[in-house]
């Protein structure tokens, strides 16, 4: 997610991944002034957690600002459906709304599910549990866009192109509001 103020940019990174995250603060821990800090939340499943961190930040570094500029989602839809089913993809999104004016997301298609399906099978893991009961499966590209676009009032303010793995990557922007005078 990123902030910022008048010329001042600032960027905290958040991933489930507590030993990712060290990497990550490891890497940049010899700059001084880093403006770039990671975190570790599971975004989905540490609600009361990942908003006090994002409150916590937001005080900290852009006084009176309550939402990010931007946010960046890529290649974390399919994972977050996978594990926490429907309604955890639909909290990531809303979370990602609720934090964010922007949202750059690279939603997986659905064949990056049944390919990570695939992989588990060949490796003689056991199955994702909640597979089976995903509703949306085939048009989960149509479900993320008519979740931010019909329940979150965001529009697709530009399609940016494909991922190198040929996933959409796509820009969402909350609706204008009108300031209307009375």
């Amino acid at each position: 997610m990123l902030s910022s103020g008048q010329s001042d940019v600032r960027m905290m990174g958040v991933d489930l991944d507590a030993q990712l995250v060290q990497r990550a603060n490891e890497a940049i821990s010899n700059e001084l002034e880093s403006k770039l800090q990671f975190q570790t939340v599971n975004v989905v499943a540490e609600a009361e957690e990942r908003d006090q961190l994002l409150t916590r930040y937001l005080e900290t570094h852009d006084s009176g600002r309550k939402r990010f500029d931007i946010a960046f989602c890529f290649s974390t839809t399919m994972w977050v459906h996978l594990n926490h089913g429907d309604a955890g993809l639909e909290s990531l999104l809303a979370c990602l709304a609720t934090w964010a004016d922007n949202i750059v997301v690279e939603p997986q298609p659905w064949k990056c599910y049944r390919n990570a399906t695939r992989r588990l099978r060949r490796a003689n893991r056991p199955p994702f549990p909640l597979f089976d009961a995903l509703i949306h499966r085939s048009k989960v590209l149509d479900h993320i866009d008519d979740v931010f676009r019909n329940r979150m009032d965001m529009e697709l303010q530009e399609h940016l192109g494909h991922s190198e793995w040929q996933r959409p990557v796509l820009w969402y922007r909350h609706k204008p509001t009108a300031n209307l005078a009375i």
